[in-house]
């Protein structure tokens, strides 16, 4: 087997891993454009609202992260803002009722959760330094926050 082959199945190995990594890891993820378009998620993510699929395949690239009218109610946009501008941000923590924002996007779903959650977000750069994702990952604290 040639070198330049064996590099190409390396990086589809490495490709997979990384998609394996993301969508079993049990911490949510969501991953958005340089416009703010939800480009991918994964299952905990979904989990973490109680996102049918059907809810979920409609998402994609119709949820806008910088036009959410929620996050900017609960005043978490500047944090937004500067995560999309490539700082590595630690929102204050917040309940989020995903309800809303599916109205919104006039998305119907029966139940959504509305969980406590701490958000920490960066920005994924190219070899040039561009910026060319925005990452989220969230921590769901619902049950430790009604314990208090």
């Amino acid at each position: 087997m040639n070198s330049k082959n064996q590099n190409g199945e390396e990086f589809l190995a490495s490709d997979q891993l990384l998609k394996n990594f993301i969508a079993q890891t049990p911490v949510p993820i969501q991953i958005h454009s340089t416009d703010g378009m939800l480009i991918d998620f994964n299952s905990a993510y979904a989990d973490l609202f109680s996102l049918s699929d059907a809810v979920t395949k409609k998402l994609i690239h119709t949820y806008n992260v910088l036009e959410d009218k929620q996050a900017e109610k609960l005043g978490l946009m500047p944090y937004v803002e500067k995560t999309f501008k490539g700082e590595i941000v630690s929102f204050p923590e917040y309940e989020y009722d995903s309800g809303n924002t599916l109205e919104d996007l006039n998305i119907k779903q029966t139940a959504s959760r509305k969980p406590w959650i701490k958000t920490k977000g960066f920005s994924i750069v190219d070899e040039k330094g561009v910026v060319t994702q925005i990452v989220f990952i969230s921590e769901d604290f619902t049950m430790q926050k009604e314990a208090i």
